[in-house]
C-alpha cells in the first residue's frame, strides 16, 4: 500500500555543559596615550556573535572588549584604553554532525593584568563558556495529511522549533543631552564605556521592532577641581526594526552590544562644557524562531486491503519549562586594604548560574562580581569583591535533561557608608529553558496482511472490558466513523463504550 512519508526533525544532546577558558594577550598601548604608572583597573567583556558545529568540531565566534584604566605619568591624571578584540573558541564535540543547533553564552569570571613595561602589559582572562550542542536527525513517518481513501489512523501532535542562522545588523545612533543639573562642567574627558541591554523583540507584519536601552558612562575630571573625577551616567532608550523578520508564528532571539563609540563635549547656552554628543553603532545578532505543530499517526489501519501500520518509536527533545524571572540580590563588603572615601563608578556581572532540583524545588544558583571605582587614601583605586545568588524559581522539582540559561545584571545600586563598608543591591533577569526527552511513537508505513473474509455484510460485536472504538475498528477493518453512526448509544465522543450491549458492524 502506497503510504507517503514526511521528514520531522529529532534533536539529541550531544553536548551540554560549561567550559572554564583562559585567554592571555599582550597589549601595548597606542601612541596617543601617555605611559602608565599604575594600573586602576582592568574589564574585560564578552559578545558572541556567532556559533556552530561541523562534524566533530563546534566553533564559536565573537569579541571581546578589553578596557584599562589607569594612572598616567602626565601630572598622575587618570587615563584609559580600549581594546576590542575577535576571538574563535573549538570545542571538540562527538557526534555533532553538519546539521546541529548550537547555543552559548560567554561569562566573566577573573581578570587580572601585569605591566610588563610603562606601554606594554599582559590580560589574563578567566571566562566560563556555556555550551549546549543539540545534533538534528531527520526522519520518515507517514504523512497523516496526505492517506489514501480507507486508510485510518490514530493521531497526535509533536512540537519543535525552528531556528534560522543568526544574522548581525548595525544601527548608527548619535545622541545629544546634557549633564545632570548638580553636575560639576567638564575640563577632560578620561573614560567612556557604552553598554546595551538584552533587546525586547515584538514581531510585526512588517518587520521586527527591538527595544533596548544603551548605558551610556562618561568620566571626567571637574572644571572646577581638576583632581577630582566625575562618572555621568545616562540611559538612553533605543528602537530599532528589522524589515527581513516577520510573520505569523514568528519570534525573534537577540543579543546586542555597542560598537564605534565617540564621545564629544559642547557648551551650552552659558558657555560652559555640559553638553555630551555621544555616537555608536548599535551591534545586533539576532536569531528567528518558529514554532511548529505537525500530526503523526499513532496507530492505523486500513479496511479495504487489511493493512495494520508499521510503528517506530523515536527519542527526542522537547521543551518542558520556560521561565523568566527577575529577581535581586543584595551583599555588604569592606574592600580589603582600601578605605575608600568616595564612590566614583560601580558595576556588577554575573560570573556562572547554574540550576539545581531537588524535592523541595528548582532552584537558580550562581556568583556574582561587584566592581567599585572610588577615591582612596592611595587616589584613586579599584575593588572587586565575588558574591553568591540563590533565587528559588519553582516549587516543583523540574525534570530536564537539557538547560538553557541566561542570566544578566540590569540594575546594580551601591552605597558607601561612614565606615568605609560598601553596600550593593542588584536587579538581574533570567530566562530558563528546560527541555526533556520524550518518545514518539510514530507510524512509518501499513503493511497489507492475510485476514479472514466475512462472509456476513452485517456482524455484531460484543466489547472486551478494555475495547473502545478504535480496537473494535481495528480488529474487523471497519471505519470508526460508520462504526459510531451505527451505534451511536454505544460510544461517547471520544470512543469510550458507555453501553454493554452488542456493537453492529457494516461491512
Amino acid at each position: 500500500m502506497e503510504i507517503l512519508s514526511r521528514e520531522i526533525p529529532l534533536f539529541k544532546t550531544v553536548f551540554c555543559g560549561e567550559i572554564d577558558r583562559e585567554t592571555e594577550k599582550e597589549l601595548s598601548l597606542p601612541d596617543y596615550c601617555p605611559d602608565i604608572t599604575r594600573l586602576i583597573r582592568v574589564d574585560a567583556t564578552p559578545y558572541i556573535e556567532g556559533c556552530f558545529a561541523t562534524g566533530n568540531k563546534c566553533t564559536v565566534n565573537g569579541t571581546y572588549v578589553f578596557t584599562v584604566l589607569y594612572e598616567s605619568d602626565f601630572n598622575s591624571a587618570l587615563s584609559f584604553c580600549s581594546f576590542p578584540i575577535s576571538f574563535t573558541e573549538s570545542v571538540d564535540v562527538n557526534d555533532a554532525g553538519n546539521e546541529s543547533r548550537v547555543s552559548a553564552k560567554m561569562n566573566t569570571r577573573r581578570i587580572g593584568c601585569k605591566m610588563i613595561n610603562p606601554r606594554k602589559f599582559t590580560l589574563r582572562v578567566k571566562s566560563g563558556l556555556s555550551l549546549s550542542v543539540k545534533r538534528i536527525e531527520r526522519k520518515g513517518i507517514a504523512d497523516v495529511t496526505s492517506l489514501p481513501e480507507k486508510v485510518y489512523v490514530k493521531k497526535d501532535t509533536i512540537k519543535w522549533t525552528e531556528k534560522s542562522e543568526a544574522k548581525v545588523y548595525e544601527f548608527p545612533f548619535k545622541e545629544r543631552y546634557p549633564l545632570a543639573d548638580k553636575a560639576a562642567s567638564i575640563d577632560d574627558v578620561v573614560m567612556t564605556s557604552f553598554t546595551a541591554e538584552k533587546p525586547e523583540c515584538t514581531v510585526t507584519e512588517n518587520g521586527t521592532v527591538l527595544k533596548t536601552a544603551v548605558t551610556a558612562k562618561l568620566l571626567y575630571c571637574s572644571e572646577d577641581d581638576k583632581d577630582k573625577y566625575i562618572m555621568s551616567t545616562n540611559r538612553i532608550p533605543v528602537t530599532v526594526n528589522i524589515d527581513d523578520v516577520y510573520g505569523d508564528g514568528v519570534s525573534v532571539d537577540a543579543e546586542a552590544m555597542v560598537s564605534k563609540t565617540e564621545i564629544s563635549v559642547d557648551v551650552d547656552q552659558y558657555g560652559e562644557n555640559r553638553i555630551i554628543e555621544a555616537s555608536f553603532t548599535l551591534k545586533v545578532t539576532a536569531c528567528e524562531e518558529r514554532k511548529v505543530t505537525a500530526e503523526y499517526a499513532t496507530d492505523g489501519f486500513a479496511s479495504e486491503q487489511c493493512g495494520i501500520a508499521v510503528t517506530e518509536s523515536f527519542e527526542t527533545l522537547a521543551e518542558s519549562q520556560r521561565i523568566n524571572r527577575v529577581f535581586s540580590a543584595e551583599v555588604r563588603f569592606v574592600p580589603e586594604e582600601i578605605h575608600f572615601t568616595e564612590l566614583c563608578d560601580h558595576s556588577a556581572r554575573v560570573n556562572e548560574c547554574r540550576i539545581k532540583a531537588d524535592e523541595s524545588g528548582t532552584t537558580l544558583y550562581g556568583t556574582y562580581t561587584v566592581s567599585v571605582l572610588g577615591r582612596g587614601e592611595s587616589g584613586y583605586q579599584s575593588f572587586d569583591h565575588i558574591s553568591a545568588f540563590e533565587e528559588k524559581i519553582s516549587a516543583d522539582k523540574i525534570t530536564f535533561d537539557d538547560c538553557d540559561i541566561r542570566c544578566d545584571v540590569f540594575e546594580a545600586n551601591a552605597l558607601l557608608a561612614s565606615d568605609g563598608s560598601i553596600s550593593v543591591r542588584i536587579m538581574c533577569r533570567a530566562e530558563i529553558i528546560a527541555e526533556k526527552t520524550v518518545t514518539v511513537n510514530a507510524v512509518t508505513d501499513i503493511k497489507a496482511v492475510e485476514c479472514e473474509k466475512e462472509k456476513c455484510s452485517v456482524i455484531f460485536c460484543y466489547p472486551a472490558a478494555r475495547d473502545d472504538l478504535w480496537s473494535i475498528a481495528k480488529r474487523y477493518f471497519a471505519s470508526p466513523e460508520a462504526i459510531l453512526s451505527d451505534n451511536p448509544e454505544v460510544f461517547d465522543g471520544v470512543g469510550n463504550i458507555v453501553a454493554r450491549t452488542p456493537v453492529r458492524i457494516t461491512k
